[in-house]
């Protein structure tokens, strides 16, 4: 399934990781896009090489992990969309 992230927006995908079927040592994954244009990602996210594709594509990408903040998660890449996208606006 493709999920398109608009400009500046920030999303969880805790919900299309594949944790059993990926063995992944995370939660959930928090994205952000900085770009002032629109990215078409994949999910479910079921391994390190699609984290690596989304950060290739310029998308910011915080893995959380077991007793990690969802919250501050979100926020950390919140600031990091909003700072980046100053940078190259």
């Amino acid at each position: 399934m493709d999920v398109f992230l608009e400009p500046c927006e920030v999303r969880n995908f805790g919900v299309y990781i594949g944790v059993v079927l990926g063995k992944l040592p995370y939660r959930d994954v928090v994205v952000g896009n900085p770009l002032d244009e629109v990215v078409k990602i994949d999910i479910p996210i079921y391994s390190e090489q699609m984290v690596d594709a989304m950060r290739e594509l310029g998308i910011i990408v915080r893995p959380v992990k077991d007793g990690e903040s969802l919250v501050d998660a979100i926020g950390v890449v919140k600031r990091a969309v909003q700072a980046k996208s100053r940078r190259e606006g």
